[in-house]
């Protein structure tokens, strides 16, 4: 034991013991309490970044629109939109949009020009009888 550190420990107040650590790192890495440990980081993006369990560091985040916004991957992104109809309507491309509906009859109902709708009907061609 040094002379710092004999002195150290005759400090009773742990806050004060605590606070004449001027190594900030070591000060840090003395609180055993984690969830302390982490709220004494005053950087918000640093306590952050400091949370490696993904999940547990999506899940911090309250503002929906900026979780979703975190998401690079984008199709992890589309299919975390739980709401079908809102999944829906984000798709901008609306060829893409329709070629999603895999329900024939819906996606039919889903085309309000008519003429397109008309155009869209492949018809087979007929049978033909012939008279014997």
């Amino acid at each position: 034991i040094t002379d710092l550190q004999l002195r150290h420990r005759m400090i009773t107040d742990l806050r004060l013991r605590h606070r004449t650590i001027t190594d900030l790192r070591l000060r840090h890495r003395m609180v055993t309490d984690l969830r302390l440990r982490h709220r004494m980081v005053t950087d918000l993006r640093l306590r952050h970044r400091m949370i490696t369990d993904l999940r547990l560091r999506h899940r911090m985040i309250t503002d929906l629109r900026l979780r979703h916004r975190m998401i690079t991957d984008l199709r992890l992104r589309h299919r975390m939109i739980t709401d079908l109809r809102l999944r829906h309507r984000m798709i901008t491309d609306l060829r893409l949009r329709h070629r999603m509906v895999t329900d024939l009859r819906l996606r039919h109902r889903m085309v309000t020009d008519l003429r397109l709708r008309h155009r869209m009907v492949k018809c087979a061609p007929r049978k033909t009888f012939s008279v014997q």
